[in-house]
């Protein structure tokens, strides 16, 4: 059974940690407003989902900043911008950064 578990407080800074290193993401900005810390999936299978707020310049600067951002194409869908990360860093397999 996969469930969706809200990242318990102790974890959290765990969670975001990975998270950032497996994307080749920079560190959240200082100033953003994180919304949502939460895993996904088993010991085999995990998945780590985080939403986070700042203003469009902190989130220019801080794409600049993401080594798998700075240079991938994206795609647009409405008014989202998806990048694509595959593979990951560290041995991740990948995944997606939604804007």
């Amino acid at each position: 059974m996969v469930s969706t578990d809200q990242v318990m407080p102790w974890n959290r800074r765990e969670a975001i940690t990975t998270t950032l290193l497996w994307g080749g993401l920079a560190e959240i900005p200082s100033d953003a407003n994180i919304l949502e810390v939460r895993t996904n999936g088993s010991m085999f299978s995990r998945k780590f989902f985080m939403k986070f707020e700042c203003s469009p310049v902190t989130i220019s600067k801080w794409i600049r900043e993401s080594k798998r951002l700075k240079n991938n194409q994206t795609e647009v869908k409405g008014n989202k911008t998806i990048y694509q990360i595959y593979p990951g860093e560290d041995k991740s397999l990948g995944g997606t950064v939604k804007m």
